[in-house]
């Protein structure tokens, strides 16, 4: 049995004298250090400039790796033989074509480093520049929610290949998580200071599951004013599984946490208390429960507390509340519904249908899910693909039909709705019921603003109101915009089709020269005047229904503290002197602990009031509302504090959950099949990035990720961060031993969370 052989490698230094290595003529390319007259380290300019190229090289393997790194820190075998070798072989030439293709002046992060002077300032900046660059990626990545932290080492190693220099060994997943969750303590630290720094803020919370592992997490937001926009910020992502359940009590408790010195917005118990003025929440129990609901717990010891129950929910509530006491709206839910799983379950049928749109030259557009809580524009968008689809999904059905592979179950299921799709009054039932939903959805639109505020909720609901009496009075004869009027009549010989005009697939877009096609439909029954005058009554019956279904949804909003804040948009003052001033008398009284917590001096409001109006009718006048407090919050906060001050605190009353809602669509991207066992804490630093992201502007986002770097190098790296003064930076090197104890901390998130 042969025995193998260890084979023991000496590197015993060996100096030359400047002379003999001048002598050699290669100081070109040839970097050096010398000592006493003596060259005792050698180094290849070339090759040390384009270290990063040259590794993504997938030549570039084993033996060659440490070839290539001798001659980049630096070699103290000093021989001729050395650098022929070097110069000679495929490492420097590779180096050399690099240099052709992607000429680099000796400046900048391609400077070459002389290994000797690892710790001058010049090289300490080249790696904080190169690490920022790492973290800017890993935000970037962090703003596409649905993408998994793997693809960080696709990011890098594109970067690399364009010459960009980058810290080696930091290019895959389980350092952009790292990254990542630098940035989320760096903008937790930011959203802290900025609700610290506020005078007033609102609590918005709402609680989901998680689709397969049936988690439960609680979304908790702030809203503040800044610059005198509402602004929503994203505080934390509770785990009420580590809370002892899901009631109002683990509620409130979470909430609590999240407030407290050691919180993610650390504030005394006293700021918390008199810093908030409202709390939004959707309808259930759980949050409004007259008795122990969590804001009614909330409330107990803030009585100036503005519980919200949030105005889309209350309008979805009141629709949903219609439709049920209409048979043929619920039908027409019923019958999308019943579409939508077919589609779902059934790609097949989803291709056939596809097919035949693509045989009629129309577009085919994917219907979404209406069923759950959905506001009102998507219910409206759900039903406008269906009647939009109606012409393809009829012939997709048809060709099923008579398809020899459906099944006898299958073919049972289309049969029947197959006939009910050729059926005209089933069709304009459906063109009704998004008559009523186009004059509700601009309400709702409004409604999902983020600058929405309380006072301009009841003026919306009375013009929707209006649409809907308008609606209603319409007759047969004066219908001139309506759904109705997609589907025309034909008559010809001893035929009735029915037919409708189409964008031609892809001309949807177009502004010019937009191509229409004609579609006709066959073999319709119930074609006649009745079916259109059948769904104008149902319509008008809707609207009987639906109007003091509305009003009683929003009644709690005709009270006089909200009607008292509508002096805040101009196109309601009025020419009397006094206007204004009983409003605002009355907003003081209900808000006079926060107010004076605050430092409001009362006796001085209402002589800033006169004269902030006199400023309006001289310099603002016709400004919008919007731009108007954004102007005055930054040129004359010192003019009108304390008036500015109630104004701050009407904008921090938010009455609806979208911004909520909308962070959840965030999380429901991130929580992909592939990813369900994610921990909380990926989840909440991924959101407070995606979800806050809109609030920073551009020097507020460098600062963010500046921060993150020092959070970054302070806890992990070779290098620690001491002291920055401008832009110098005190950097001392760290015992390696300390990165075991941060490998732990990051142990929790691992390759498990995927």
């Amino acid at each position: 049995m042969a025995s193998a052989a260890k084979i023991i490698k000496f590197n015993k230094p060996i100096s030359k004298s400047l002379k003999t290595f001048l002598l050699w003529g290669e100081e070109e390319f040839i970097g050096y250090t010398e000592e006493n007259g003596l060259v005792i380290k050698i180094w290849c300019k070339v090759c040390a400039r384009n270290k990063f190229a040259i590794l993504s090289d997938r030549l570039v393997r084993g033996v060659m790796v440490g070839s290539l790194k001798a001659f980049i820190e630096g070699t103290s075998v000093v021989t001729k033989h050395q650098v022929d070798r070097h110069l000679e072989g495929h490492i420097h030439k590779l180096a050399l074509e690099i240099d052709k293709r992607n000429p680099t002046e000796e400046t900048g992060i391609g400077h070459i480093i002389n290994p000797d002077n690892q710790n001058s300032l010049y090289n300490k900046q080249n790696i904080r520049e190169a690490y920022f660059k790492m973290i800017k990626t890993a935000y970037e990545m962090a703003l596409k929610p649905s993408m998994p932290h793997s693809h960080f080492e696709v990011l890098i190693k594109c970067q690399r290949l364009n010459g960009v220099q980058l810290v080696e060994g930091k290019g895959h997943n389980r350092a952009a998580r790292q990254f990542i969750s630098c940035i989320a303590n760096a903008i937790k630290e930011k959203i802290a200071k900025i609700v610290k720094e506020k005078n007033f803020f609102s609590i918005l919370s709402d609680g989901s599951q998680a689709r397969k592992t049936k988690d439960e997490k609680e979304l908790v937001l702030v809203r503040v004013e800044r610059d005198g926009i509402p602004a929503y910020l994203v505080v934390s992502l509770l785990e009420m599984n580590s809370l002892d359940g899901v009631n109002a009590n683990t509620i409130k408790k979470g909430i609590d946490s999240i407030f407290n010195e050691s919180g993610n917005i650390p504030l005394t118990a006293d700021a918390y208390k008199n810093k908030l003025v409202s709390a939004t929440s959707d309808g259930a129990s759980v949050n409004l429960g007259m008795y122990n609901g969590v804001l009614t717990q909330m409330k107990n010891n803030r009585t100036w507390l503005v519980k919200m129950h949030c105005v889309n929910h209350r309008l979805e509530l009141a629709i949903k509340d219609s439709a049920r006491n209409i048979v043929q709206y619920r039908d027409c839910d019923q019958f999308y519904t019943t579409i939508f799983h077919l589609f779902r379950n059934s790609g097949k049928l989803k291709s056939e249908v596809k097919k035949a749109a693509e045989a009629l030259n129309i577009t085919y557009y994917t219907l979404p899910k209406i069923s759950g809580t959905r506001f009102v524009s998507h219910r409206r968008r759900g039903l406008t693909r269906l009647v939009h689809n109606w012409p393809a999904i009829i012939v997709g059905f048809d060709n099923a039909l008579v398809n020899r592979n459906t099944t006898a179950e299958m073919r049972a299921k289309l049969f029947g709705i197959s006939k009910r799709l050729h059926d005209y009054r089933l069709l304009c039932m459906f063109c009704g019921y998004l008559d009523v939903l186009e004059k509700l959805s601009p309400l709702s639109l409004v409604f999902e603003k983020k600058t929405l505020m309380v006072h301009e909720v009841k003026p919306a609901i009375d013009l929707t109101k209006d649409y809907l009496v308008e609606l209603s009075n319409e007759t047969i004869d004066d219908i001139l915009d309506s759904y109705l009027l997609k589907f025309r009549i034909k008559y010809k010989d001893d035929t009735t089709t029915l037919v409708s005009s189409y964008f031609k697939d892809g001309h949807e877009l177009k502004k010019t020269n937009a191509e229409f096609v004609d579609i006709e439909l066959y073999d319709m029954t119930n074609i006649n005047i009745d079916s259109i005058n059948a769904a104008i009554e149902v319509r008008k019956t809707a609207v009987n229904i639906i109007k003091p279904l509305i009003d009683d949804r929003f009644s709690s909003l005709s009270n006089t503290v909200f009607e008292s804040m509508s002096w805040l948009d101009p196109q309601f003052w009025t020419a009397d002197n006094m206007y204004g001033d009983a409003s605002i008398s009355l907003l003081i009284r209900e808000f006079k602990i926060p107010l004076e917590y605050a430092g409001l001096k009362v006796e001085m409001v209402l002589s800033e009031w006169n004269a902030f109006k006199l400023l309006i009718n001289t310099e603002y006048k016709g400004v919008t509302t919007a731009l108007l407090w954004e102007k005055i919050f930054v040129y004359y906060r010192k003019t009108f504090p304390n008036l500015l001050l109630l104004v701050e605190l009407i904008m921090c009353i938010s009455c609806s959950n979208s911004s909520v809602e909308r962070i959840f669509s965030i999380l429901t991207l991130i929580l992909s099949d592939r990813r369900l066992k994610m921990s909380n804490q990926t989840m909440e630093d991924a959101i407070l990035i995606a979800g806050n992201d809109p609030n920073f502007t551009v020097e507020e986002r460098d600062d963010i990720l500046n921060s993150a770097l020092n959070i970054y190098l302070n806890k992990r790296r070779g290098v620690r961060l001491e002291s920055m003064e401008g832009t110098d930076a005190a950097l001392e090197t760290i015992d390696s031993s300390d990165e075991s104890s941060i490998d732990d901390e990051y142990s929790s998130t691992s390759e498990s969370d995927y």
